[in-house]
């Protein structure tokens, strides 16, 4: 999913029906001051991209439920270096990405990013 697409899911949801996209033309705003719309769209468009993201299912994390995971398994000889680290839901790192490995021990076509 794109990040325009994540976007207008997130603007389109009951949860989120608070944040609107301001869709005026630039040039029509005559302005100084940040609408509610313009700040919402700020805040979205700003921090989506640089949002933490689990690097095995893609979806979003929020900082305070991460681990940090091994790229190549403990259990098949990984080591414990930043090379081998990546950011990953509890879950995924627990037992999803097992799910995901077929028998070469690549991720499979499952993957959601």
């Amino acid at each position: 999913m794109s990040i325009d697409e994540t976007i207008t899911e997130i603007v389109g949801s009951d949860k989120f029906s608070y944040l609107k996209i301001d869709n005026k033309n630039e040039n029509e705003i005559t302005s100084d001051d940040f609408t509610d719309n313009r700040k919402s769209a700020v805040v979205i468009t700003k921090s989506l991209p640089k949002a933490l993201a689990c690097e095995i299912c893609g979806g979003l994390i929020d900082p305070k439920s991460i681990t940090i995971d091994h790229i190549d398994d403990k259990k098949n000889g990984g080591k414990g270096t930043v090379e081998n680290g990546q950011i990953a839901h509890p879950y995924c790192n627990a037992s999803y990405k097992d799910y995901l490995r077929n028998k070469n021990g690549q991720y499979d076509i499952l993957r959601l990013i």
